[in-house]
Parts: structure tokens; sequence; C-alpha cells
């Protein structure tokens, strides 16, 4: 058990306080802009969210968690291979635990985010003109808003599975990505989905298809990833 956890305790030395001062970096920076926003005047909230600039400083945060941890157990400068040999567990142990780090460290990415927002929501009541403010005012903007609404979808329950999807996705296609590398390959279907991620992640209310599309390709991708790792094992002990 001591071997596992150590697999599991290299991941996060790997990327844990990276991990931790981009999401405070992130959270910092869009609460800034997200104040001068609120300064510059918005006629709804949606608007001050939108004019804050949230979702591009929500892409850019993904993006650089992203980097970290797909360089963790990647051979990039270092021998992290050697590394993980010397803890006699095997390969896919490796991947089990740095794929649940991976789940982890993306649903960190989310909860900050979606945090953030119910931040911005109150920020925007306490400083708007209470003519302009009604108990409907945050309902309605998490509706109104595709940011919003992919963050926090409320009862629109395909958004919800969507969004779970991609993390499991996502975390899985970053244990994939150094396990490939470690070879000398480039495992591109974790590059794919983080890009759909970036460019297609807010979505408008209602667009059940898209939500599908995208859950369907998140677990196609992990089941293709997962396969694709055993087959590479069971060649790999066969030619040993």
């Amino acid at each position: 058990m001591s071997r596992y956890l150590s697999v599991f305790a290299l991941a996060v030395r790997g990327s844990f306080y990276k991990v931790l001062w981009i999401l405070a970096a992130a959270a910092a920076l869009e609460t800034g802009l997200f104040l001068v926003s609120l300064r510059r005047g918005a006629d709804s909230l949606e608007q001050a969210v939108e004019q804050s600039g949230a979702a591009y400083g929500m892409a850019l945060a993904f993006l650089a968690v992203t980097v970290f941890l797909w360089r963790t157990g990647c051979e990039y400068g270092s021998r992290q291979g050697y590394t993980l040999r010397r803890l006699m567990v095997s390969e896919t142990a490796v991947f089990a635990g740095q794929a649940v780090y991976n789940v982890l460290c993306y649903l960190a990415v989310w909860a900050l985010q979606a945090g953030l927002t119910l931040l911005f929501c109150r920020l925007y009541v306490l400083n708007a003109d209470p003519a302009s403010v009604s108990g409907q005012t945050v309902f309605l903007a998490y509706y109104r808003s595709s940011f919003l609404h992919s963050l926090l979808p409320l009862e629109e329950y395909s958004v919800w599975i969507r969004n779970v999807c991609l993390v499991l996705g996502l975390g899985i296609g970053g244990a994939y990505f150094p396990f490939r590398q470690r070879r000398g390959e480039l495992g591109l279907a974790p590059v794919f989905l983080a890009a759909a991620v970036l460019l297609f992640f807010c979505r408008d209310l209602g667009d059940m298809g898209a939500d599908v599309f995208f859950s369907l390709v998140s677990m196609v991708l992990a089941g293709y990833e997962i396969s694709q790792i055993w087959e590479i094992r069971r060649e790999e002990r066969n030619d040993g």
C-alpha cells in the first residue's frame, strides 16, 4: 500500500503547489477584474460578469493546470520513468493514481470558478442600485449567461452530467498523455478533448444535443485510453 501512496504522492509533488498558485492567481485576477467591471457600470449581473472577462480567466487557469498535470510523469528534462520504476508498482497502478489525482484537480478548478461566480453575484447585489435588484436577479443571470449556466446549470441536469464526464475524461487523459510520452509516443486523444473544452465549454441554454455529444466523446475517449494502456501493458509483458 505504501508504494501506491508513494505514486500518488509523486503526482502531488509534481504539480500540487503549482496548481494551488494557479488557482490563487486566477481567483485574485478575476475578482479584481470583476470589481473593475462593477465600477465601469453594467446593466445586469450577467453583463458585469461578461465584461470582467471571467471566462477568459477560467480558460487560462484551465490551460495552465492542464500543462502542469500532463507534465507530471513525462520525461522532459528529468527521468521520472526511472523514479516510477524504483517504486516497484505497475504502470497501470501509476496511471490509475495519476488519473485520480488529475480528476481531483479538475474538480478543484470547477469548484473554484463556480465559487467565484457566486462571490461575484454577492458583490453585484451589494453594489447595484437596489431598485434594479430582486430575488430573481441571480437566478435569472445563471440562465441568461452561457458562462454562468455552463458552470452552475441549476436544474438543467444534462449540463451537470456533461461537466462530470468532462472532468473524468480530462483526468484520465491527463494520465494517459505521460504514459505514452514515457514510451516516446504522443497521445493525441486528450489533446483533442482539452481543445474542445477550451473552445466549446460555454453553451447556450437548452442545447441538450451538445451535452450528450460531449458526454459521449469524453467517455469514449476515456474508454479508448484505458483500453490502449491495457493493450500496451499486455504486449510489453509478452515481449518481456
